[in-house]
């Protein structure tokens, strides 16, 4: 437990970096490097409980997909999506597969629920695709896209990223 929060804090440590104004662009080895990190606490919080750790994985993946922003790609903003789009869609399937005394009062605090009960979205998930949206509508970059894509997220609405996005265009 203790390895996977120093690879959190290692990938943080190439993020904060980006924090200081005026800071240049983060080398490609350092991304991939803080990349490497971030991906051993994904699957450490992933094999040991994605629900039972539900905080530690959805922070775990926000650090990936950050880290894949970081990447000087014009598709990096469309990668990042697709990150959050699959932890996303793999921690609602285990909320749904659990029993419903399964799912801890906290953890349950975690998802969008419709009024039927039925879990829709991970807020801090649809939080984090709503910032990356727009911080790519802001460059410029696959503008169309991305506002199908941010109305999908405002919505709650399942964003159907890579491709499942390519047949729904």
């Amino acid at each position: 437990r203790e390895v996977a929060v120093c690879h959190f804090h290692m990938a943080d440590l190439a993020l904060q970096e980006q924090r200081i104004a005026g800071a240049p662009p983060l080398p490609k080895a350092r991304i991939v490097s803080a990349l490497r990190h971030a991906r051993r606490s994904v699957e450490y919080w992933e094999r040991e409980g994605a629900l039972q750790y539900a905080k530690d994985f959805i922070s775990s993946h926000i650090r990936v997909a950050r880290l894949i922003e970081c990447h000087p790609r014009s598709s990096a903003i469309s990668e990042a999506l697709e990150h959050l789009g699959g932890a996303e869609v793999k921690l609602l399937e285990l909320a749904k597969s659990s029993a419903s005394g399964g799912v801890a009062a906290e953890t349950k605090e975690l998802f969008i629920t419709k009024p039927t009960g039925e879990k829709v979205a991970v807020a801090a998930f649809r939080r984090e695709m709503s910032r990356a949206c727009q911080s790519g509508l802001r460059q410029g970059e696959d503008v169309e896209r991305l506002k199908t894509l941010y109305r999908r997220v405002l919505r709650n609405e399942p964003i159907g990223v890579g491709a499942d996005a390519a047949a729904a265009a």
